[in-house]
């Protein structure tokens, strides 16, 4: 039930831009698809912990459908204004197509619409994306993946139209390799500057271990690389990443995952470092339960300040049905 209901995460995407605030709320997913459609550039660091800010509350009822499923998603912010998301997904395994229309609404009454169609093709497939924010205006991506399963590889070209108008692209081959793969990006924005990304994951099962090396270079030459080496243990995993910029600054980050399959947890302990010195942690312990799971994360930021997530999800499998609520406390501690 654990694996099942962790899908959820993926169904309410609004309720992970907690961390943006409330009015990011109101953007939700479509939102981030729109910045998404008018800027194709690499990551520039990985993932940090961030201390939520801002007390709200989340909850998201998931339904299965004939053909799919609906959810429908309420957040409400500190000050009780609330902001929606309401999703269908469909099936169409005949015309190997997958549709999902996503609206959402702001606090402030304002509404935002996406319509993702994902089709199947004899060598891959292709995924539209039309976003079409509070004021009409729209933002297109379209891409289509290659599957070529004699040389081992698979490519992506994807196009990103912004709302105004301007065209970016990005092509990504991953090939496969003896012991893992390689996967090379190119960025092109609608100057025609491009910026790269190339990654290798080397995989040693006798060991436990699995490599990544990525190596990001900017329109403007600068290079970004990130080694991350993640090693089996006996009850989980370990970590370890490292980030160094182009000014040759470094960011760490450590990670402890231990898992108890007798008391069903899991337990996530992660310290990041800075590259001025700043140390921020995490832990986050989710919790088996038998109709589902909850999830509660403690950030604590490099000056003290401390937030946390509370995440309950239920599901009924007769009725096909999931509900998920999220309590977001925002930052404790000293202040800036």
């Amino acid at each position: 039930m654990l694996t099942r209901t962790l899908s959820l995460v993926s169904a309410a995407a609004l309720a992970l831009v907690l961390s943006a605030g409330p009015q990011n709320a109101e953007a939700g997913e479509n939102g981030a698809r729109a910045r998404s459609a008018q800027r194709a550039a690499p990551a520039q660091r990985p993932a940090r912990q961030q201390v939520p800010r801002g007390d709200r509350t989340v909850h998201t009822d998931r339904q299965r459908t004939e053909n799919g499923h609906e959810s429908y998603t309420v957040v409400t912010g500190r000050d009780g204004r609330t902001a929606t998301r309401d999703a269908t997904v469909s099936n169409d395994r005949e015309a190997g197509t997958r549709t999902r229309d996503v609206t959402t609404t702001g606090p402030n009454g304002g509404t935002r619409t996406m319509e993702d169609v994902t089709t199947r093709t004899d060598d891959g497939r292709t995924r539209n994306t039309v976003v079409t924010d509070a004021q009409g205006r729209t933002a297109t991506r379209d891409a289509v993946v290659v599957n070529d399963p004699e040389a081992g590889t698979r490519t992506r070209d994807v196009t990103y139209t912004g709302r105004d108008g301007e065209t970016r692209t990005s092509n990504t081959v991953t090939t496969r390799t003896d012991d893992g793969y390689s996967r090379d990006t190119t960025f092109t924005n609608a100057q025609g500057e491009t910026a790269t990304r190339s990654a290798v994951v080397v995989n040693d099962p006798e060991a436990g271990t699995r490599t990544r090396d990525v190596t990001y270079t900017g329109p403007n030459g600068g290079t970004r690389t990130v080694n991350d080496v993640t090693t089996r243990t006996e009850d989980g995993r370990t970590r370890s990443t490292v980030v160094t910029d182009a000014q040759g600054r470094t960011t760490t980050r450590e990670a402890d995952v231990v898992r108890d399959a007798e008391t069903g947890t899991r337990t996530r302990d992660v310290t990041y470092t800075g590259p001025n010195g700043g140390v921020g942690t995490v832990n986050d312990v989710t919790q088996r339960t038998d109709d589902g799971y909850t999830r509660t994360t403690t950030a604590t930021g490099p000056n003290g300040n401390t937030g946390t997530r509370t995440v309950t999800v239920s599901c009924g499998q007769a009725a096909g049905n999931c509900t998920k609520d999220v309590t977001v406390d925002g930052p404790r501690g000293e202040e800036n």
